[in-house]
């Protein structure tokens, strides 16, 4: 997974906020996953237009952390929700 890479919330997934947490929920997959309040943050920040890099730089400012266990624990998180089918990705368009 490189920085430039645009995770974005796939067609069908549905979320719902309850208080710190997010419900996630992919209908056609059978998945169902529970985001604590840091992964409701992240789940905030991808929208389709945030690459990784961007992410992570909003999550080491908001939470004060070490960028690099900011960044292994946001790849993991995002890796997770790959697995799930509850995430695409997009590449960046440079033309």
């Amino acid at each position: 997974m490189t920085s430039q890479l645009i995770p974005a919330p796939p067609a069908g997934v549905i979320s719902r906020r309850l208080d710190n947490e997010t419900i996630l929920v992919s209908p056609d997959a059978g998945k169902i996953r529970v985001l604590n309040e840091v992964g409701s943050h992240i789940w905030q920040l991808i929208n389709g237009q945030n690459n990784v890099a961007a992410i992570e730089a909003a999550l080491t400012a908001h939470y004060n952390v070490a960028p690099e266990q900011v960044r292994q624990d946001v790849r993991a998180f995002l890796d997770d929700l790959t697995r799930r089918g509850l995430l695409e990705w997009q590449t960046v368009n440079t033309a």
